[in-house]
């Protein structure tokens, strides 16, 4: 009885948190939210990295259909997205999608901090320069973040997020 409440609880609470009023669906909105982030300091933009990938969480997105709208599955769990920004640090490319544990996430954002992060560099998906670097997984942006230390590097790595050099 007490493990199924707890479960029952769980699964609130991540649903709760992951679908907020704010979250970001559309290219648009992904646009804007990354154009936002360039120009603040660097704690304002780790908090702004670690909310996106925690509200991320119940976002499923399709790929190669720009004319999404937000639909809700049948067992309203999911909400469709449109895209999502690429994520590496120290060169590794943090692959997020569809498969991706929710238990991962939560540990990549708790390793974004100021303690573990000494620079980000955001580039926006509507860039030229990131098509061609990134082809079209660029087109959602591209946060860009170096680590402070190797060991936080190897912490990165460690998570086991799919993740390509």
């Amino acid at each position: 009885m007490r493990y199924s409440l707890l479960v029952t609880f769980c699964i609130f609470c991540l649903r709760s948190f992951g679908q907020a009023d704010s979250l970001i669906l559309t290219s648009k909105q992904n646009i804007n939210w990354i154009n936002s982030i360039k120009g603040m300091p660097l704690p304002d933009q780790l908090s702004a990295i670690r909310k996106r990938l925690l509200s991320d969480t119940n976002i499923f997105v399709k790929e190669g259909h720009p004319d999404r709208i937000k639909t809700i599955d049948s067992l309203g769990a999911r909400v469709y997205g449109e895209t999502r920004p690429v994520i590496m640090v120290d060169g590794m490319n943090i692959s997020i999608d569809n498969n991706t544990k929710s238990t991962k996430i939560v540990e990549l954002s708790k390793l974004i901090s100021e303690s573990t992060i000494k620079g980000v560099v955001i580039l926006s998906g509507n860039e030229p320069e990131t098509i061609a670097l990134f082809g079209s997984r660029g087109i959602g942006g591209v946060i860009i973040m170096t680590s402070t230390q190797k060991k936080y590097s190897k912490k990165f790595r460690r998570l086991n997020i799919k993740y390509s050099e």
